[in-house]
């Protein structure tokens, strides 16, 4: 669904997908060819290289460990980071937060005690009242 609106708000040509399991990428991949036939959809098998090459990264997983790291970032992208969703869960990784110009959350209380950003803000020594 994310995919779908930003395609909807953006100007955007080409999506690429990539999933620790190859064969739920492909099938994602394949329904948003449906949804979104002007849009040239991949699957890809290098998310660092899809990341490098992206404009907007939606991140949406189940993962456990980040797997988007900061040094893969560069000016001017944008990250929508909607999957970790509990105290276990990590998609980001500090560096991430480091490199952003701004960062925007759904909840205060949620983001001080589930995934990505509650680790970044120790590391990186920022206060919560200082997000968006």
């Amino acid at each position: 669904m994310q995919v779908i609106a930003a395609c909807h708000v953006r100007p955007i040509t080409q999506v690429r997908v990539w999933g620790r399991n190859r064969e739920r990428a492909d099938l994602l991949a394949s329904r948003l060819r449906d949804d979104l036939p002007e849009v040239e959809i991949l699957a890809e098998d290098d998310h660092q290289r899809s990341a490098r090459n992206a404009d907007i990264l939606i991140t949406a997983t189940a993962s456990r460990q980040p797997f988007l790291r900061g040094s893969w970032l560069s000016e001017g992208q944008h990250v929508t980071a909607i999957g970790a969703d509990d105290a276990d869960k990590r998609e980001l990784d500090s560096g991430c937060y480091a490199r952003a110009d701004r960062v925007v959350i759904d909840s205060r209380v949620l983001n001080q005690q589930c995934g990505d950003l509650p680790p970044a803000l120790k590391q990186l020594k920022i206060q919560p009242d200082e997000l968006g």
